[in-house]
Order: C-alpha cells, then structure tokens, then sequence
C-alpha cells in the first residue's frame, strides 16, 4: 500500500501481481484530478469521487456518478478571502495616501526633497537632522529643532531657481508636509510661534523689518504657526497657519499677513502645505501669493495686523516696483525662525517635515 493513495504494491516475486495493478488503474479515474478547461467538462465521465478543475475559472467539481457537482466552498475560506481582500484593499488605500503626501500630483518637479536622509540637509547648523516619523512608521523625515533656550533659528537655507532652471521665474509652487508636535510650546508673546518657509527675493530688504522700497529693495511671502487661541489667524483650539508677507505696498516695516486658518486638528498629525505666488508687473498691484491646506485654499485677505482697516486681496500684491523690476522667484527660503521681537522659544522644541517639492515657472499644481 502507498501512505497517501492506498495505491496496491504486488510482493516482489508474488502471483497474480497483475490484479492489484488493475486494481490501481480503476482508482486512478477517482484518485488523481482531471484538468482542463470548462467547457470540455463534458469530455470525463463523472465518476463518483473524481475531481475536475477548470484550468481557466478555477471552479472545482466532483462526481456523483451521474453528473459533475460544483464543489461548494466552506464559510471558512470564504471568510478568510474577504479578510485577505479587505487587506488589500487597505494596502492599496494606504498605497495612494503615500502617494499623495509623495506630492504626485501636478506635473514634474523641479526639485524633489523626500528628507529621508542626512545627505538632503543643506542647513549647516546643528538643530536639523534626519530622525523617524513621530507620528509612526518606519520612514524618515527632517526635524528642525531648537534645543537651547533662547534660540531663535532652527533651519535656515535655500533651494535656489537658478540651481535647476535657466531662467528667472516669474511664478512658482511649492509642496511640503509638516508635523507639529503636541508637546510644543509656544511662546507667550505675540503670534507665539515660528516663521515657517516661503519664496523670497531678499536683497537689501524684504524681511527682518526691512521696508522694501524704503530700506532697500526685496520680498518675501513665508508662512508661519501662532498660538492656540491668538486670534489673527482665525485658529481656536488648534495652532494657526499665517503668511507673511513683504511686499512694497505695506505700510512702514512690519510685514503684512494674509488671512490664514487654524491647523484642524493641529496637533500631532501631518499637514500637506502648497504655496504658490507669481510675480506682478512691476509697480502693479496684481501679484498672487496662494496658500493651501490639506488641498483646501486659506489665503484670502492681506492684512496689516496692527491695521485692521488696511486690507487687500492675495491676488493684489506688489512684490516689486518700476526700480525693482529685476526681482523674481529667486528662491525658496527654508526659514524656521523662532522668535524676533517677540522673543526666543523657552525650551527644546521642534518641527517635522517631508516630502518637499518645488515647480518653478510651471503655474500652480492643484
């Protein structure tokens, strides 16, 4: 006898050896599967026990003696597929998430940053590295820290236009996520937070209080995180998202901020940030400076904060005047400043981000 099949071995030497062998074949009808396609099921005989497999459904049968009955398949694999599609389904869900916080959408970059190791860190100072999502996971993603008290940058350096274009851009869209920590603290004074990054063309002014037009000539749009509850910002519970902007029609040295909106929820999940400006005709009011959260558009008024009856539209800015005709996209400012005339943040803070990607001179990319 054969272990699995029950097969008959004749004696070496024995009579008769030829009836077990006989006996064999009659079995082989039942015992082992018939394969082929479907529709030449009708070609077996239906023999009771024996197996049939459609090469091309994989529909199983077996015979009854009479016919070829679909074999039923048991609650249990049935059960045991759904779980298996149900994580598929999940993978391929998750599948399309990474793709979108990879900034996939929109045409081709022309700078790509996934901030996933240390060789992507143009920043000379100490306080940014290459570390594990907070938020879970096994990948990387750039931390921007402040670690003493007192200090005010965490991140300053710059992805030049004229490093990946060859030409000067009149427009461009920038792509980044970024990850606020419960645990941060912000300060008490003021909008309470960071100065975050942006585009800027920065040559005598157009940041640090520097008037463009006044003391010089420069601009800069960069976002920026205020406090739970600050109020200029239209965040509540949340931190808030502004922008801030340099531009030659603001009135004295204080930058002007464009309406922004509370991070919901703020704490302790990721945020797609997009921002987008396009030069104006020099001396015009018709520049464009755009801010998306999570997709949902939240750049709408420019306000002098200490105005509040100074206001005008994101598409109305003047970047640079008739004698600054030269100013263009020149760069996007990877700025993490904490701080200012507000004062520095009080103890070990930090920031996250990820995939970083910039378009220039390809117009906006939602």
């Amino acid at each position: 006898m054969t272990d699995n099949h029950n097969y008959n071995t004749p004696d070496k030497g024995s009579t008769d050896w030829h009836i077990p062998l006989n006996d064999n074949f009659k079995r082989l009808d039942t015992g082992v599967e018939i394969r082929d396609e479907e529709a030449n099921i009708e070609n077996y005989s239906p023999k009771s026990g024996a197996k049939f497999l459609a090469v091309d459904t994989g529909v199983r049968y077996i015979g009854d003696g009479s016919s070829w009955k679909e074999l039923v398949i048991p609650s249990k694999i049935v059960e045991r597929f759904k779980e298996l599609e149900a994580r598929i389904e999940t993978l391929e869900e998750k599948g399309n998430e990474d793709d979108t916080e990879d900034g996939n959408s929109g045409s081709d970059a022309d700078v790509v940053v996934p901030f996933d190791s240390s060789d992507q860190i143009q920043s000379t100072r100490d306080t940014c590295e290459i570390v594990t999502d907070p938020d879970g996971g096994n990948r990387n993603v750039l931390k921007v820290g402040w670690n003493e008290a007192g200090d005010l940058y965490g991140s300053s350096f710059s992805y030049y236009a004229e490093d990946y274009v060859n030409n000067e851009p009149q427009n461009a869209h920038a792509r980044f996520w970024i990850y606020h920590p419960p645990e941060f603290e912000f300060y008490t004074n003021g909008p309470g937070g960071t100065k975050l990054p942006g585009f800027a063309h920065t040559d005598d002014a157009g940041w640090g209080h520097r008037e463009p037009g006044v003391d010089g000539n420069g601009w800069s749009a960069r976002g920026g995180i205020a406090r739970p509850n600050h109020g200029w910002y239209n965040e509540t519970s949340g931190p808030g998202w502004y922008n801030q902007v340099y531009h030659y029609d603001q009135d004295g040295d204080e930058s002007d901020h464009l309406v922004g909106s509370e991070l919901d929820p703020g704490f302790g999940q990721w945020h797609q940030i997009d921002q987008y400006v396009e030069m104006n005709t020099p001396g015009q009011n018709d520049g464009i400076y755009k801010v998306w959260i999570d997709g949902k558009m939240v750049s709408d008024n420019l306000l002098d904060p200490f105005d509040s009856s100074k206001v005008s539209n994101y598409d109305e800015i003047q970047f640079r005047d008739v004698d600054a005709d030269y100013l263009h996209v020149h760069r996007f400012w990877f700025n993490c400043y904490f701080g200012g005339s507000y004062g520095a943040q009080r103890d070990d803070e930090a920031l996250y981000f990820k995939n970083l990607k910039i378009w220039f001179d390809q117009g906006e990319q939602l």
